[in-house]
This record gives C-alpha cells, structure tokens and sequence, in this order.
C-alpha cells in the first residue's frame, strides 16, 4: 500500500511540475505595451530609462506644476520594476 501512495504522489508532483512550466507565460521579447497586458510578466526598465521617460512625459509642464508634482509619479513603470544598480531588463515573468 505504501509504495502505491509514493507512485502516486511522484506521478502527482512530475505532472505538476510540467503543467506549470506549460502554463507559464513566455514573457522573453515582448514590447512593454504588450508585456504589460500578458498576466504573469512584467516589464523591467533601467534607472536611467524610467528618468529619461519621466522627464520627456514632463517637458510641458510649467515650474508650478513642475514642483507640485514629484517626478517619480511619471515613471512609465512602477518603481519596484526598476533596476537602478543593474539586473535583467525587459519583459520578465513576475517572481
């Protein structure tokens, strides 16, 4: 009976671990727009890139509207897909 119940339960957890790889989204090389709409991928961009963005998404502003509004508001990404010391960037699948 033992050995019946280890079977399954290897049976179980080999299967398992094939439909999760099939099921996870395969987010290498998608464009941020596209990235941003597939569930279970995220798009990472460097420090310098999400500043660049910022400013470009704020050049119209003038000094009032400027200083009212912090310049990490207009981050493209949120900040913790941001890499600011290195790392992968690009569409990742979420950890």
């Amino acid at each position: 009976m033992s050995r019946t119940i280890v079977t399954i339960v290897a049976f179980f957890a080999a299967t398992g671990a094939a439909l999760a790889q099939v099921d996870a989204p395969n987010c290498k090389g998608l464009g941020q727009k596209a990235c941003q709409a597939t569930p279970g991928c995220a798009f990472f961009m460097t420090g310098s890139e999400a500043q660049a963005q910022a400013t470009e998404k704020r050049r119209n502003l003038d000094n009032a509207e400027r200083r009212a509004r912090p310049p990490w508001l207009d981050y493209p990404v949120p900040e913790n897909q941001i890499r600011w010391r290195g790392g992968e960037v690009g569409c990742l699948s979420k950890p």
